[in-house]
């Protein structure tokens, strides 16, 4: 838990062969699978439930991958099939451990809270060392070559000027992590007063201070796809705040005399149209802030129709072409194999006959295909899912982070505070997955994967609380 923050360390990406996906919680992991998992499961330990729908997926991205096998796949580069799709079907199984391992051992209150705390230690790393790199950029506009040498220890990545990394690969990565584990936790026990530690800083809790600052980490990556999903995800909480603060002014405003139907009607349209007007205007200021200081979005507000494919145009404006295009690709490929899909890891193989034609005059796409070795990336899971296991896949999938959701929501309605934070923390994760999900297309990273384990996790803990008070 507390190396989690490390995405692509250079060891072990050396041996794993990889440049990008080699987190250090995987080498902990393996040795838990093989001397915890195992046995566990050999003596007929519990599975949670809803592992049900990931297992069906991962059976099914089996059998398609195999299948392909049996169909005429057009060559690259003599990358042998072979190696990508048993790269493909690897960092699959490497995310199913996570998830499998999290949720089985962390069977009650106690191992969830203190898993809580090494959350919480993991973060206070990445603040620290993010918050040090902005800070060192700030005065010296650059960085010295002890910084570079000390996070080229932790990372096969390299530091981006104006923007921070973190332990991460790269900026987005850093933004993906805090999304998709830290802030969630962070937001949901700032909301419930909850903390998983016995000291407090004045009136604050130590997840309080850490969502402030890590919520400023986020917004120094300058991932626009990180910011949106977690606005989505605050937006949720304000929302519910918003319907409460309604219903309190509703109550003082005719708290002497009931009102007409239509009196109600009135002012609640009154009341949520104000609000959309404040928060359009904060969208707003959130998006000329970005234009100020990330020179991508300077064209944010400038589309025009007049020019051919419009729309590929003004993406590649915001420097955002590029992925487009590649999920455009994966769009097509999903089209010619809608059912099966064409195995996971072998989708860069159709990519040359799959680019649409204004993908061939970006730069980077001709760069990957004409100068580097290795497949192309779509770039993002929702599409990856599609082009690789077809809707079959991406039903069983997404059936999987629905039963997620529901087993959430569950916990979210209940009176018992720990309860309500991890069922928060599941609806959050879903939320910023939803947007995250356009941007990581790798199923090895540990962040989706880890926080699903803690809601199974604790979904296992109020189920059995339940039993436990109907037998009584």
């Amino acid at each position: 838990m507390l190396s989690l923050p490390i995405t692509s360390q250079p060891h072990i990406a050396k041996v794993a062969r990889t440049g990008s996906v080699a987190p250090v919680s995987g080498v902990f992991l393996a040795f838990i699978f093989l001397f915890w998992f195992i046995p566990f499961v050999a003596k007929r330990g519990v599975i949670p439930r809803q592992t049900i729908p990931i297992l069906g997926f991962i059976l099914w991205a089996v059998i398609v991958t195999l299948a392909a096998f049996f169909r005429e796949n057009p060559p690259y580069k003599d990358i042998g099939l072979v190696t990508s799709a048993g790269k493909g079907l690897i960092t699959l199984f490497i995310g199913l451990t996570f998830y499998l391992v999290t949720s089985s051992y962390l069977r009650n209150c106690d191992l969830i809270k203190l898993t809580f705390r090494m959350v919480n230690w993991g973060g206070l790393a990445i603040i620290l060392w993010s918050f040090f790199q902005v800070s060192v950029n700030l005065i010296l506009g650059d960085f010295p070559w002890w910084m570079d040498s000390i996070q080229s220890i932790f990372s096969t990545g390299v530091l981006v000027l104006g923007r921070a990394t973190g332990l991460a690969l790269e900026p987005s990565w850093l933004a993906h992590q805090l999304n998709m584990l830290y802030l969630p936790y962070w937001l949901a026990a700032a909301v419930f007063r909850f903390t998983a530690h016995s000291f407090k800083l004045w009136k604050f809790h130590f997840e309080d201070l850490l969502l402030i600052f890590g919520a400023v980490t986020l917004m120094a990556s300058f991932s626009r796809v990180g910011m949106l999903a977690f606005l989505l995800m605050a937006a949720f909480i304000f929302i519910r705040i918003n319907i409460n603060l309604m219903k309190r002014v509703e109550a003082w405003i005719f708290r002497k005399k009931a009102p007409l139907k239509s009196t109600l009607i009135v002012f609640r349209v009154g009341f949520i149209f104000s609000l959309i007007i404040l928060y359009t205007g904060i969208i707003y200021a959130v998006a000329f802030t970005f234009i100020l200081f990330d020179p991508r979005m300077a064209s944010l507000f400038q589309f025009s129709q007049e020019r051919s494919d419009p729309v590929l145009r003004y993406a590649n404006s915001l420097k955002f072409g590029e992925r487009l295009v590649y999920w455009l690709a994966a769009w097509k490929i999903f089209g010619n194999f809608p059912w099966l899909g064409v195995g996971l890891g072998i989708a860069g193989y159709y990519f040359p006959t799959s680019i649409v034609a204004y993908g061939w005059s970006l730069v980077e796409v001709k760069k990957l295909l004409f100068h580097s070795t290795n497949l192309l990336n779509i770039k993002s899971l929702w599409f990856r899912l599609l082009a690789e296991t077809g809707i079959i896949g991406f039903s069983l999938f997404f059936s999987w982070l629905f039963v997620i959701l529901v087993s959430s929501i569950k916990m979210f309605i209940e009176k018992e505070k720990s309860i309500r934070v991890i069922g928060l923390i599941g609806i959050l994760m879903i939320i910023g997955f939803c947007i995250e999900g356009f941007s990581i297309d790798s199923f090895a990273m540990p962040y989706l994967w880890f926080s699903a384990g803690i809601i199974t996790a604790g979904s296992m803990v109020y189920d059995h609380q339940h039993l436990e008070a109907e037998s009584f």
